[in-house]
């Protein structure tokens, strides 16, 4: 995650420095708002922890492990851009996600502990340092939180629902016609915070618990008042 950082600040800084640059960035200024497709993946470091204490498995699967299952998501994005000089802009902005994807998945050995942690309605604040290319296009870097809904189904004695936050981190191009409407690509990540789930399987006292990290691409279509 900093080697992506550090990425996204250099290449910034190195365009800043290039020449020619078209001063553009009052084309961008305003509210905007639009909708949002994505597709996900997550890894899980994680484990599943009998009732004794010992652990049964060092890794959750995801996806059915299947290794690059990616989960479909929509959603829609608002926010606003205020100009800081020529070329330079910052956007300020949330989104929602909404739809349901599997995040996680474990068992035991006797196939008595199958849990999947399902995950829906992710919210994303952010903000979205950004210089102009051209009059019609922009790269930006972004930050901010984003928060997910969180529940456990399957082999577990008691619904257990909750939310995790976590830290958001992407970049992106940013293309904006004439008549407002922009089109806009997205590379991002999420680490959250730790979950745990205990009552699994026979016992009450098994655990499964991960820190899942969510990378996703993001297309984006809207328009610039």
């Amino acid at each position: 995650m900093k080697a992506i950082k550090k990425f996204a600040i250099a290449l910034l800084a190195s365009m800043s420095l290039s020449s020619p640059l078209v001063a553009g960035s009052a084309d961008f200024a305003g509210i905007y708002g639009g909708v949002t497709a994505s597709m996900i993946g997550a890894s899980i470091d994680g484990s599943h922890t009998s009732s004794s204490g010992n652990i049964i498995a060092t890794n959750i699967s995801v996806n059915r492990g299947t290794v690059g299952a990616v989960t479909p998501i929509a959603g829609i994005e608002a926010g606003f851009n205020l100009p800081l000089g020529d070329i330079f802009f910052l956007g300020v902005g949330g989104s929602l996600h909404t739809g349901t994807a599997k995040l996680a998945e474990s068992d035991d050995s006797a196939h008595e502990a199958e849990i999947t942690i399902e995950a829906r309605d992710a919210e994303t604040y952010y903000i979205q340092p950004s210089v102009s290319l051209f009059d019609n296009s922009a790269m930006y870097v972004k930050w901010g939180t984003r928060s997910i809904d969180i529940e456990a189904v399957g082999d577990v004695q008691t619904s257990q629902k909750g939310a995790l936050n976590g830290d958001f981190y992407g970049a992106g191009m940013l293309t904006q016609f004439n008549s407002g409407i922009y089109v806009r690509a997205e590379a991002s990540a999420t680490t959250y915070d730790v979950f745990s789930v205990t009552g699994v399987g026979q016992s009450s006292t098994s655990t499964m618990s991960g820190e899942p990290t969510i990378a996703s691409g993001t297309v984006a279509i809207g328009f610039k008042f």
